[in-house]
């Protein structure tokens, strides 16, 4: 009787110890919720996949932020554009324009302090604050902003460019105003060299 306890309980273990694992994934806690910041260039719908960009390139990319205040720059820029308005060449000194409108010190520290903890390096950020140079790998890229970035056949040429929408999570995602630097095509180049 005392081995067949011991077989029974081995065996009841072994089974608990099996459903707390096949349950204990279900149990983790579940990813923080994302949003969008940039979206998939409009033309890669139609574009034929010719491959994957490699894992180890690496990509020299540009984040931008959002202003603090967009509508009163935009306000501002308007009025002193308008010959009509009372503010029309009342122009404001770069260090106002940045005090008013510019994303705050804060920011620049959130979205970095994210961009390093997925293995960016951080180039140098300027006064202005519009946006951060960041340098990393294309797995990086992927990781980070949950997209892939696939070469496509575009006008004949094998271009790069992220195939879905670019994401981050919702705690910085409302600093970013987009990401730039994925899109191949954006990049001018010469068809042909006068000289």
């Amino acid at each position: 009787m005392g081995t067949a306890f011991r077989r029974l309980s081995l065996i009841v273990g072994l089974s608990s110890a099996l459903v707390v694992a096949s349950v204990s994934p279900a149990l983790a806690d579940p990813p923080p919720p994302r949003a969008v910041v940039d979206g998939a260039p409009g033309w890669t719908a139609g574009a034929a996949v010719v491959g994957d960009v490699p894992a180890e390139q690496t990509q020299h990319l540009t984040v931008a932020l959002n202003l603090r205040d967009e509508a009163g720059a935009e306000a501002l820029a308007a009025a002193v554009s308008d010959p009509g308005d009372a503010g029309y060449r009342s122009f404001v000194s770069a260090a106002d324009w940045r005090a008013r409108f510019a994303p705050t010190d804060q920011t620049v520290q959130s979205v970095s302090a994210w961009l390093t903890s997925q293995g960016f390096s951080i180039g140098t950020v300027p006064a202005n604050h519009r946006f951060i140079p960041i340098t990393g790998t294309t797995a990086q890229v992927q990781a980070a902003f949950g997209t892939s970035v696939k070469n496509f056949d575009h006008d004949g040429r094998t271009t790069a460019a992220p195939a879905s929408a670019l994401t981050a999570p919702a705690s910085v995602a409302g600093l970013i105003a987009g990401v730039s630097g994925l899109d191949e095509s954006a990049v001018v180049r010469p068809d042909h060299l006068v000289g």
